[in-house]
């Protein structure tokens, strides 16, 4: 899975950790909420590593947001989730 595989749509949110984006797979047509954290000084791989991790354990669990994917590039670390209903 890359980037490319997602049309962005608009963003979500800003913040310390990273930016969120509401993105459309376009293979499957279907929306997530897609984060990316910055990889500089490794510190966005190590917490984009734990809140997947995290996301993981929580799997299933009703009012989480849940873990659809996690993928990298040369700047970014990103994870893909779908919302709750």
């Amino acid at each position: 899975m890359q980037l490319q595989d997602f049309a962005l749509i608009r963003l979500l949110g800003d913040g310390t950790s990273g930016t969120v984006h509401l993105v459309r797979e376009k293979s499957s047509g279907l929306l997530y909420a897609l984060k990316s954290m910055p990889k500089f000084d490794g510190q966005g791989v190590e917490h984009g590593v734990e809140e997947r991790n995290a996301l993981l354990l929580l799997r299933g669990e009703h009012r989480i947001v849940q873990f659809y994917a996690s993928f990298h590039d040369d700047q970014n670390f990103y994870i893909a989730t779908v919302g709750i209903s």
